[in-house]
């Protein structure tokens, strides 16, 4: 049996990445942190069930140290504290329970090959859709350039980061969501919730995209959203005392008077238009210093073909959340820790634009040298 050319650009595009990526693996072997944003706390979260049962962190004097790590600050504390005590992961549980299988076969290592995984899934899926539209060729360098040739793409994708499966669970609910498939796509736009809480504005369009199949998707989707939110919500009521309360309003940081409870939100106090000005063009920094190719693909989805909202609508909704970013204190202050991994969806979305006007300029570059066609002589 014979693939086709748009599921053969998705097994090379996973042999490529998982070949990369394993490259990854003897650092962490060798004895070094594990790569991405906050990695040593997901992996934390995946050894600490793996030995407990629980995901119940130890104290300040018995947690491991990690580069990552300060118990002084709400930006650098591992800690949550539930509504009944617990010293409980700030962090996705979502995304921490996602490493366990690979933990539990090879420790740390097999928690970055857990991660290497959901990124191949990501890139599989997007190279697969990207060259269905446009053509195995345009697909497959446009996953080149945004997983592999800009340094910030090989951050997201060849490290420990929550940003990749969040981008997947977007990305995947959107397409769900306009192949008719309603109840689906609902679920998984909820599940984006628990890997991150302000993903509610990232799938908010999710029934927009699904509306165009008809009323049933579009009820469907609702349906599944609402009984996926209200998941999350009771989640957060049983854990953190109310349906809209997150760890992140509860990160428990220790200092000279104890512990403490602080609430991200209040972080939120930068002036809008510097701010912006600094996550988006600051060198190097910058959004344009770390991802340049969105200003070349983006326009993309102007092109026939790639005007599809359920590829156009995640893009832009994952900008937008980006730059809400600007009056987040901490983004603003340290744009290096923040800016390709909060850019996520929008990076990753751009495979198919990119892919979009590669295979416009193929096309241009095809016909200026074999010339417009000529009709047969006459015999």
């Amino acid at each position: 049996m014979s693939l086709s050319p748009a599921r053969a650009s998705a097994i090379a595009a996973v042999l490529a990445l998982a070949f990369g990526g394993a490259l990854t693996l003897p650092c962490v072997l060798g004895g070094l942190p594990p790569v991405g944003a906050d990695a040593p706390s997901y992996c934390r979260m995946a050894r600490t069930f793996l030995t407990t049962g629980s995901l119940e962190l130890p104290g300040p004097a018995r947690i491991d140290r990690d580069p990552q790590q300060d118990l002084s600050s709400a930006f650098g504390t591992p800690y949550a504290l539930s509504r009944d005590g617990r010293l409980l992961p700030k962090h996705s549980a979502l995304y921490g329970l996602c490493l366990v299988p690979g933990t539990a076969l090879a420790g740390t290592a097999g928690a970055q090959a857990s991660a290497l995984l959901l990124a191949s899934a990501l890139a599989a899926f997007l190279t697969r859709r990207a060259a269905e539209a446009f053509g195995a060729a345009a697909a497959l360098l446009s996953f080149a350039c945004v997983f592999l040739l800009v340094p910030g793409g090989r951050s997201l994708a060849f490290g420990v980061n929550l940003d990749t499966a969040l981008a997947f669970a977007v990305l995947l609910a959107f397409d769900l969501a306009a192949r008719g498939r309603g109840l689906g796509a609902g679920l998984v736009g909820a599940l984006a919730l628990f890997l991150r809480p302000t993903a509610a504005l990232l799938v908010l369009p999710l029934p927009f995209v699904a509306r165009a199949r008809g009323p049933a998707p579009l009820v469907r989707t609702i349906l599944g959203f609402g009984a996926g939110a209200l998941a999350y919500a009771a989640t957060n009521v049983y854990f953190w005392g109310g349906p809209l309360t997150t760890a992140y309003a509860r990160a428990a940081v220790f200092g000279p008077d104890g512990l403490r409870v602080v609430d991200h939100a209040g972080a939120f106090g930068s002036s809008p238009f510097s701010g912006a000005a600094r996550i988006l063009a600051s060198y190097p920094h910058g959004l344009v210093f770390v991802f340049p190719l969105l200003l070349l693909s983006l326009p993309g989805f102007l092109l026939r073909g790639a005007r599809r909202p359920e590829w156009w609508v995640p893009a832009m909704v994952g900008l937008a959340g980006f730059l809400v970013l600007s009056t987040y204190d901490y983004a603003v202050a340290h744009p290096e820790y923040m800016i390709y991994r909060f850019a996520g969806l929008t990076w990753f979305a751009s495979t198919l634009p990119l892919a979009a006007l590669l295979a416009w300029i193929g096309t241009r570059w095809t016909r200026r040298r074999t010339g417009p066609a000529r009709l047969p002589e006459p015999e």
